[in-house]
């Protein structure tokens, strides 16, 4: 999805917005006029409709006729001038800016083979993303831990008392680097920003696409490419002992 865009995004009552369609993947996501609800946070004045906001609700719904799918949004909206075809030669128009998507948006495709249990952590992520930078930025921290838990680096350990001790996210990172040195290193820095958000610090917009651009490359080599390199394998080794 591009960057830019959904740091910035904002879309009108009528416009087809740049969002490809979670579903399908063929359609763009687009406002259904009828779904939209506005009402004003105060007295509208009509003489200055710009120095008024609103709060909204509607749906976006696929634009492929054999999809449809529908995400509800809601956020706020304003009233900004446009130059248009009308004999004034502008108008107003209604600019939407979400903050909540349901489902929620996903900011990148989770590969389908992704365990449940890191995609769930990067969902409740998204449906924070444009509301509650901090939100965002725990579960994909959380994400880290889930993804760790399914490659195999314990989360805990038997202390001397045969007790069992939980270990820290980072030492886990550095388990995990004996054998994946790069995702590990990539790991960490999601772990740092991550540490932002559990501690109550600041995390803007960009933070957490950087933290999603990273996590995107180390899910997609671990459930795509290497995925497809087992399988490819076994393909081969099938196609080989035939051929014996």
């Amino acid at each position: 999805m591009d960057r830019n865009y959904i740091l910035n995004l904002q879309f009108t009552t009528n416009e087809q917005t740049k969002i490809v369609c979670p579903r399908c993947g063929v359609g763009k996501l687009a406002c259904v006029p009828k779904s939209i609800f506005m009402k004003a946070s105060a007295e509208i004045d009509y003489v200055d409709p710009e120095s008024c906001d609103f709060v909204v609700s509607g749906i976006l719904a696929c634009t492929f006729e054999e999809c449809r799918y529908p995400i509800s949004f809601a956020g706020i909206a304003s009233t900004e001038p446009a130059y248009d075809q009308s004999p004034s030669g502008w108008s107003y128009h209604d600019t939407l800016t979400p903050k909540f998507f349901f489902p929620p948006l996903p900011i990148f495709q989770i590969p389908k083979n992704t365990p449940s249990t890191i995609a769930e952590e990067l969902n409740l992520s998204f449906s924070s993303f444009f509301n509650d930078t901090l939100s965002a930025g725990a579960h994909a921290r959380n994400a880290v831990e889930r993804f760790l838990d399914e490659n195999g680096v314990s989360g805990e350990i038997n202390a001397k008392n045969g007790n069992k001790t939980k270990l820290k996210l980072h030492r886990r990172i550095e388990i995990f680097k004996a054998s994946e040195e790069s995702l590990a290193m990539r790991l960490m820095a999601v772990k740092w920003l991550g540490n932002e958000a559990a501690h109550g610090g600041v995390l803007l917009k960009k933070d957490i696409l950087d933290v999603y651009e990273v996590l995107s490359f180390v899910i997609d080599d671990i459930y795509v490419h290497r995925s497809r390199a087992v399988r490819t394998g076994e393909i081969s080794k099938a196609i080989e002992c035939k051929s014996k």
